[in-house]
């Protein structure tokens, strides 16, 4: 059996115990902040792949964006097997009051309107 736990980098004193205790730091993660506009735009010049156009999700295809982050959340340690009802997705998702579907651009292909495992951009 796997034990996983996260632990704040700043908190030096749980983190030595968790690695006297055996746990191996495995994973950091980052938090970024930036002007919204200014990444926008960044954006524009992006090369996507041929065929691919951006689209944001709030004019995306809901259920095929559910079965996309089904598939992503495979590489995602401890989530092995998981799989959103459209319902649940729906809920955790576009009711979550910071996701901005205008701003969570995903790639689509452009002769089949499918959304691709290349495209996650935000």
């Amino acid at each position: 059996m796997t034990v996983i736990t996260v632990v704040d980098e700043h908190a030096q004193a749980d983190h030595q115990a968790l690695l006297e205790a055996g746990f191996v730091a495995s994973r950091r993660e980052a938090i970024v902040e930036f002007a919204l506009d200014d990444a926008l735009e960044a954006l524009r010049d992006v090369d996507m792949p041929a065929g691919g156009v951006v689209r944001s999700a709030g004019g995306a295809d809901v259920d095929r964006l559910r079965l996309l982050d089904d598939e992503l959340r495979g590489d995602v340690p401890g989530t092995a097997g998981w799989r959103s009802s459209p319902a649940e997705f729906h809920a955790n998702t576009f009711r979550d009051p910071e996701f901005d579907p205008d701003t969570h651009l995903n790639g689509v292909d452009a002769a089949t309107a499918t959304t691709s495992a290349w495209s996650v951009c935000g």
